[in-house]
Formats: structure tokens, sequence, C-alpha cells
């Protein structure tokens, strides 16, 4: 039996579709469980897609702490920062401090490494095993508010198709995996295969592909500490832009059903 997951939805317009999930259709047959806390400050969240000093995931505005303290005036309670894998842990960590600094929940997002997707798939997942292992060591100090996601849109560092789905989940599974053995309580995000495509979380965000366990044995679904991230890429506007990156007016109905199809896969899959 499944039990009830924390379902991110990962886009500045979360309060809307949020509200608009209360339509999905109850799922029966589920055993509720008491997730982290910290996820629902997730429902008031805001992309923060800034660069570091040192490097980002392109060319970007550079990250100020004032971005930090506009988003907690402006009533957010949590912001999500990218963080590439060969990003610098201290402007990493200034970030995190920042963000607490106006009690802010943060997410750290990594963006993997494009060789991923070539090479062998222990290699891989050696490399961002090791990196998490790392962080979550250096990490431990701070409280529940700062949320580890593992790794951003696979498709977007080559993992695509049927195969590169089965890869990307042994990457997820590592890095998982390195945070419990150091961390069992550290609040932690996934997503899903290809662009974090909920209609992908079956069969894949299950325990057939995560078989991590910490604590004498507790594995994904005794996990209150992880919650997943699904994306939004439709639907698209006349002008070409899609749903995540919309800044059209969300008057009438047309853009509902899209959205509703998304998140009935979610609902289906807790």
């Amino acid at each position: 039996m499944k039990k009830q997951f924390h379902i991110f939805i990962s886009i500045s317009l979360c309060l809307t579709c949020f509200a608009y999930a209360e339509d999905v259709p109850e799922v029966q047959n589920t055993k509720k469980r008491v997730n982290a806390p910290v996820f629902k400050k997730l429902y008031k969240g805001v992309n923060v897609d800034t660069a570091n000093p040192e490097n980002g995931v392109w060319f970007k505005v550079q990250h100020d702490p004032g971005h930090f303290k506009a988003a907690a005036d402006a009533g957010f309670e949590s912001v999500r920062v990218f963080m590439p894998y060969h990003s610098s842990i201290a402007s990493n960590e200034a970030q995190i401090q920042d963000a607490l600094k106006h009690n802010l929940a943060i997410i750290v997002c990594m963006w993997g490494s494009y060789s991923w997707s070539s090479m062998n798939a222990s290699e891989d997942a050696k490399q961002i095993a090791d990196r998490w292992r790392e962080l979550a060591k250096l990490w431990k100090k701070y409280p529940s508010d700062l949320i580890f996601e593992v790794l951003n849109e696979p498709a977007g560092i080559g993992f695509k198709k049927e195969k590169g789905h089965k890869k990307a989940m042994e990457l997820y599974n590592a890095a998982v995996q390195a945070i419990r053995d150091v961390d069992p309580d550290r609040p932690i995000l996934m997503g899903c295969p290809g662009w974090n495509d909920s209609i992908l979380l079956d069969p894949y965000v299950t325990e057939e592909y995560l078989s991590y366990s910490f604590e004498g044995g507790k594995g994904f679904y005794e996990d209150p500490n992880i919650g997943v991230s699904i994306h939004f890429y439709t639907p698209k506007h006349k002008d070409g832009v899609n749903f995540a990156m919309w800044t059209q007016s969300l008057k009438g109905h047309d853009w509902k059903p899209s959205i509703l199809k998304q998140i009935t896969h979610a609902a289906r899959w807790r």
C-alpha cells in the first residue's frame, strides 16, 4: 500500500495550481502519514534563478541578499536556487545563510553534469552520491528549512527515453542513499525522469527504482522527509511560451484542463 507523499509543484504560480488541485478525485486505499512540516512552506515559494560569482547554470543576474529580503517582504515562505554540480560550496552556503536570515526555507537544487548521460551508470551515480554526501556532512548543522533537491530535470542533461529514465533513477537513488547515510532527517526533494513529468511518477518513482534504506530498514515509503517535484510545460500560449514560464493572464478556463491532467497523474500515483 502506498503512503501519501508530499508533491511540490515547482512553478512560481503554485498557489493557483494548489487551489485548483482541490478538484482532483479522492484517492482511495491510501495511508496518511505525517510529512516534514517544512514542506508546507513550499506552498508559498518562488524560484530565484540567479547565478553566483564563480558560475551559474547560464550567464544570469548575480545573487544578491536583497533578492531574498524582497521575497520575504512579498509574503513568500521559501525560495529555490540552482547549484551546478561544480559550483562553489562557499557561495551556495552563503545563499543558505541569506535565506535563513529572512526566515525562508531554501531548496538547493543540483544542476547535474552533462557528461553523466554518456558515462557508465556506476560512474555518474558515484559522482552525484559523493557530492551529496559531502554536502550532507557540511550542512548537517542547518535546520530543516534547508531542503536538498537532488537533481533538476534529467532530460535537460541528456537522460531521455526509457533507457535514460532508468539511468536517471539510479542517480536519484544513489544521491538519496548518500544523504540518508549522513543525515536521516534532512528534507529532500526528488523529481521524476524526463522534465520532472508527472506521467512518469508511475512506474519510476517507486520502491522498484528507489531501493535506498536507512535507520534499520526504513525505505522510500517510510521516509516522511522526502517529497517529489513535478514541473509543468503544458499548456503553451499561442506565442509559444509554456505554462511554467507563463506571464499571460490566467482569466478564463482554457489553461485548466492541461494542469488538472498533470495533477491527476500525481494524485493517482500517491
